[in-house]
C-alpha cells in the first residue's frame, strides 16, 4: 500500500513539473518572428587632425600628415610613398636603428628643402656652416657674427732693394725678404653687416725685436739692418653687406692712414664683389670663389680705368721718386708728405718720360702726385676639398697660388704665391724688371722674375 502510493506521487510530480518547464516553451514557439538582415552598406570614413601631438609618438620619430583626398576618393599622389607594416617579432629578436630606417636607403634620400647655409669672411678665409675653407683669393664676404680677430704674415723671398738683386729664390731673411703683419679686429658683426678695423706693421725685425735666431754664422732678428721692429705702422677698415647666402659686397681701404713716416705701402681703396659656388649638396662641398671690383693705387697701362685725386688728409708716405724729390722735397727727409701713393710717380710719368717721343721729367704738371691710377681686381679660387685650394689673382699682374687648411676644427691656413711670374701681362713691370733686376732674364716663371709669396692666417 505504502509502495504505491509512493510511485502515484512520483508520477503526479513528474508530470506537474514537465507540464511547468514544456507551457514556456510552447508558447514561445508561438511567438517567434522574423529578424532583418544587418546592413551592408558602412559609413565613410572620417579623417581629421589631432588637436594636439601625441607625446609618444614625438618620441619614436612619428609624424603625422594630413592627406587630402581626390575627387573620386582615392588617395592622392602627394600621399607618403613608404607605409608602416607591422610584424611579429620572436622574443629573441632586438630592434636597432638601421632596422626601422636602414641608413643604406638614407643616403639615397635626397635632401628636401634643406636651407642653404650662408657664406661668410674668417679674414681670408671662408666659412659655411661649420666647414672653413682656406684663402682663395679676394674675399668681399661679410665677416663671420661671433669672430674677432684675424692675425695675418705675409712676406716675399726678393725684397728687389738692390738692383742686380743679390738674393736667392726662398730667401726670406733680413735684406733678401719684404714682410708685414696685417691684423683685422671686428668693431661690429651681425646678420646684417660688418665692420673691420685693419692694423698693419710693416717692419718685423730691426732693433726691438723680440725674437733672434742664427743660421750658420748668421744671426737675425733685433740686429738687422734697416727699421727697428714695429715700425711702419698703418690702419685701415672694411665695411661688408651679405646679399644672399652667399653673395657679399664690401667698401674699403688698406694702410690708407700711416701712422709713422717709415713705410712705403700703397694706399688702395677699393669697391670688390665676391660669389660662392657650391659644386653639390653634400655638407662639405667643394667651392669656386669669384670676386670682381674696383681697386686704385694699381697700375697697369693695359688696363688702367684713369686717375683719382687724393685729398690733403689721405696723402703721404716713403714714395720716392724723380717726382716727388722735384715736387714734394722727398731728398730731404725721405718721405713724401704730399705724395697721393705707390703709382702717383707713373701717373707723372705718363704725362712726361713715357711719351712718345720722350718728354723730361718737368712736362709734368706739379699736381700729379696727387694722383693715382685705378683699375679692375679680380680672383677665381677653387677648393676641391676644404684643406686646399688652389686661386689665380690679378691686381696689375697675375699671381698664382695654393693655400692650406690642416686642421678641421682650428681656423688657420698658410699658403705660397708665385709673384707676377708670366712676362707680358704688365709692361710697366716688364720695364722696370728689364732695365732694373733681370736685365736679359725677362722670361715667364724665370728664376730672376718670379718672385715666391709666403702668406698665413689664424682667426678667432
Amino acid at each position: 500500500m505504502t509502495q504505491s502510493v509512493r510511485k502515484c506521487s512520483w508520477l503526479t510530480l513528474i508530470a506537474t513539473a514537465s507540464a511547468l518547464f514544456l507551457q514556456p516553451f510552447v508558447a514561445r514557439s508561438e511567438g517567434w518572428t522574423p529578424v532583418e538582415p544587418p546592413s551592408t552598406t558602412q559609413s565613410p570614413l572620417e579623417w581629421s587632425t589631432p588637436e594636439r601631438d601625441d607625446e609618444d609618438s614625438k618620441q619614436k620619430g612619428v609624424t603625422w600628415n594630413s592627406v587630402d583626398a581626390s575627387p573620386n576618393g582615392e588617395t592622392t599622389s602627394d600621399a607618403p610613398i613608404r607605409s608602416l607594416v607591422w610584424q611579429p617579432l620572436e622574443q629573441k629578436d632586438v630592434i636597432t636603428e638601421d632596422n626601422i630606417v636602414p641608413f643604406s636607403d638614407l643616403d639615397a634620400e635626397k635632401v628636401i628643402a634643406m636651407e642653404p647655409l650662408p657664406a661668410y669672411s674668417r679674414g681670408s678665409m671662408i666659412q659655411i656652416g661649420e666647414t672653413v675653407y682656406p684663402n682663395l683669393g679676394y674675399n668681399a664676404l661679410q665677416r663671420k657674427p661671433g669672430t674677432w680677430v684675424n692675425l695675418q704674415i705675409s712676406a716675399i723671398d726678393d725684397s728687389w732693394q738692390q738692383a742686380p738683386s743679390p738674393c736667392k729664390d726662398g730667401d726670406f731673411l733680413d735684406q733678401c725678404a719684404d714682410g708685414l703683419s696685417r691684423n683685422w679686429l671686428s668693431l661690429w658683426a651681425d646678420e646684417n653687416f660688418s665692420l673691420e678695423l685693419q692694423w698693419t706693421i710693416h717692419s718685423l725685425s730691426g732693433e726691438g725685436a723680440p725674437f733672434n735666431f742664427s743660421i750658420g754664422s748668421e744671426t737675425f732678428g733685433s740686429g738687422d739692418s734697416g727699421t727697428k721692429f714695429g715700425d711702419g705702422q698703418s690702419l685701415g677698415f672694411r665695411l661688408s653687406k651679405n646679399f644672399g647666402k652667399t653673395f657679399g659686397i664690401s667698401l674699403g681701404g688698406d694702410s690708407l692712414f700711416h701712422l709713422d713716416e717709415t713705410t712705403d705701402l700703397p694706399k688702395p681703396l677699393y669697391l670688390m664683389g665676391t660669389k660662392i659656388f657650391k659644386l653639390n649638396d653634400t655638407i662639405e662641398p667643394p667651392i669656386i670663389s669669384f670676386s670682381a671690383g674696383l681697386m686704385s693705387d694699381v697700375y697697369n697701362p693695359e688696363t688702367n680705368l684713369g686717375t683719382i685725386t687724393y685729398p690733403k688728409w689721405l696723402r703721404g708716405g716713403q714714395y720716392g721718386s724723380i717726382f716727388s724729390v722735384r715736387y714734394d722735397d722727398f731728398a730731404k727727409d725721405g718721405f713724401a708728405e704730399d705724395t697721393a701713393g705707390v703709382t702717383s710717380a707713373y701717373v707723372c710719368a705718363e704725362q712726361s718720360v713715357y711719351k712718345t717721343p720722350y718728354k723730361p721729367p718737368s712736362a709734368a704738371s706739379s699736381d700729379c702726385i696727387h694722383e693715382v691710377f685705378w683699375g679692375p681686381a679680380i680672383s677665381l679660387g677653387f677648393a676641391p676639398w676644404p684643406w686646399i685650394g688652389l686661386y689665380a689673382i690679378y691686381q696689375s699682374d697675375l699671381n698664382f697660388g695654393i693655400s692650406f687648411k690642416p686642421f678641421k676644427n682650428i681656423s688657420w691656413q698658410f699658403g705660397f704665391e708665385l709673384v707676377a711670374p708670366i712676362a707680358g701681362i704688365n709692361p710697366g713691370l716688364d720695364n722696370f724688371i728689364n732695365s732694373t733686376h733681370c736685365p736679359g732674364e725677362n722670361i715667364s716663371f724665370g728664376s730672376c722674375r718670379t718672385r715666391l709669396g709666403f702668406f698665413t692666417d689664424l682667426s678667432f
